[in-house]
């Protein structure tokens, strides 16, 4: 259960870092 838990955490941080680096090349690139 606590596998779990960690490898969810681990997985949406995973996600929201993804997300953060897209938007950052994308501003990037535009400016």
């Amino acid at each position: 259960m606590i596998d779990f838990a960690f490898h969810y955490v681990i997985s949406s941080y995973r996600i929201l870092f993804t997300k953060s680096l897209y938007i950052y090349i994308y501003i990037y690139t535009v400016i």
